[in-house]
């Protein structure tokens, strides 16, 4: 029996961002789900490592390590911000092609391809093998490479939320061939220890995306109004540099402390020791509409409570309980919220319950493969 699995990914590797760690879990628990799975992507950048042994470092993977096989990107993405996106493009069309080629030239053909990328999805389509796309936001392109990309009856789409697949508007005859699974956390790192602190609060994840702030200064500013004087809250993420101008530009206000990213195990010690989660960002579409936030479920499995910004990608989470909202950039609002929230107790929600990726990964098997 065909046991083998290629994940074809056009992004970089070892990366601190969500995107790379949600890729490599679901590589790791395909693996430990008894699939033999390799992981293809580009050497586009100075960071991108195939080295196995640093994969498996920077990512603290322990047991088994899945495969790992970096593919050459000879495309170089043009300097100026005018031909940039439309380079981006051009140059993951190509790679797209050209890894497709090499796997084929070099791999035994897989029971099942596994990808994060629109172009990979539809050139393997027009193979008529069976391929599994992850859909995490959507275009006017992406939507049409989707449409067309099932006309392939062994393709299939994942969208992590509803309005996702709303967004992607699916023609009719191919609704049997997508799902809607959300995210989930990793269960090897994020578990309740029983030491969360009240009035203890914490926000993770990178300060900035896209070159754009995820409205931390918001939070900033909330937290030097008097009524939050006796909360200690604690923002970690971005690498040192970004980290270190925030913290200079804030060192006036007592109760905030800057750290800069941490390994997942030390992440789960922070988060155990807070009793409340934030969730902002900035009013984008992907934050708006897409977004379905790793670092929602790694709360929950810490047993945090979330405060979260009213955006409708916030809103679908209400299933899970413990998420409460507050209007955005509305300051008395959030720290109503906050002060309230602080002294609720955590919702143990057995109707719902947070879906760990090995889980998700079991679920994705037995509905899908």
């Amino acid at each position: 029996m065909n046991k083998n699995i290629y994940y074809i990914a056009y992004q970089d590797f070892p990366a601190i961002t969500a995107n790379s760690s949600q890729t490599i879990a679901t590589c790791k628990y395909l693996k430990r789900n008894g699939y033999n799975t390799t992981l293809f992507f580009p050497l586009r950048s100075n960071h991108s490592d195939d080295n196995p042994e640093r994969i498996k470092s920077y990512y603290e993977i322990d047991g088994e390590m899945f495969d790992v096989q970096g593919i050459n990107h000879t495309f170089k993405f043009q300097k100026y911000n005018f031909f940039k996106k439309i380079h981006y493009i051009l140059g993951h069309i190509r790679w797209s092609y050209q890894a497709i080629k090499f796997v084929y030239t070099n791999y035994e053909p897989p029971k099942l391809f596994f990808t994060r990328s629109d172009w990979v999805f539809y050139f393997l389509s027009n193979k008529k093998v069976d391929v599994i796309y992850e859909c995490h936001q959507v275009t006017k392109l992406r939507k049409k490479l989707i449409n067309i990309s099932l006309k392939n009856e062994n393709s299939k789409v994942i969208f992590l939320n509803k309005q996702i697949y709303d967004e992607a508007n699916v023609k009719k005859q191919f609704i049997n061939q997508t799902y809607i699974i959300n995210n989930g956390y990793d269960s090897d790192f994020f578990f309740h220890k029983n030491i969360n602190q009240k009035n203890s609060v914490i926000f993770s994840g990178n300060l900035i995306r896209l070159g754009k702030t995820r409205n931390i200064e918001f939070i900033l500013e909330s937290f030097q109004d008097p009524r939050l004087s006796e909360f200690k809250l604690k923002i970690i993420g971005g690498d040192k540099e970004i980290s270190d101008i925030y913290k200079n530009k804030y060192s006036n206000i007592n109760n905030v402390e800057f750290i800069k990213h941490q390994p997942k195990k030390i992440l789960s010690k922070y988060l155990n020791e807070a009793d409340i989660a934030l969730m902002v960002n900035s009013s984008n579409k992907h934050s708006l509409l897409f977004t379905d936030p790793l670092k929602f479920y790694e709360y929950l499995a810490c047993k945090l409570k979330v405060v979260a910004v009213d955006f409708p990608s916030h809103r679908a989470l209400e299933k899970y309980k413990n998420i409460y909202f507050f209007e955005n950039d509305n300051k008395n609002e959030f720290i109503e919220q906050l002060l309230k929230v602080s002294n609720l107790n955590f919702i143990e929600n057995s109707d719902v319950p947070p879906m760990s990726i090995d889980s998700r990964i079991k679920k994705i098997i037995t509905e899908l493969i």
